[in-house]
């Protein structure tokens, strides 16, 4: 999991980034993302998608977790980011299909 500092706190914080932030989409997951001077990142999970909470915090930790990855490695420089949720499918996804996907998105 990421630090509470890495990650986005109320509605308008993500709000922002939304509506001024770049998109990248792949074929399960899209991402809004703007450079910044630290890492903060958010994930959204459908309700729609996973009417199980069980499910969507599940999928939201495996996304936090190659996140923190990345943050940790220095590969990529400091943005906001959001993550959502396209497909049902992105819960079977293996570990490193996810990661490869989520790294092509922060690239």
């Amino acid at each position: 999991m990421l630090r509470k500092s890495n990650r986005f706190h109320g509605p308008k914080a993500v709000g922002a980034l939304v509506r001024r932030g770049k998109t990248q989409r792949s074929k399960n997951l899209s991402v809004r993302k703007k450079s910044a001077t630290k890492w903060r990142v958010a994930v959204v999970v459908k309700k729609k998608l996973y009417k199980s909470a069980v499910g969507r915090n599940s999928l939201r930790r495996r996304i936090f977790a190659i996140t923190r990855e990345c943050i940790e490695s220095g590969e990529f420089e400091a943005q906001n980011v959001v993550f959502f949720v396209n497909s049902t499918n992105t819960h079977e996804l293996s570990y490193e299909d996810l990661k490869s996907e989520v790294q092509s998105l922060l690239a």
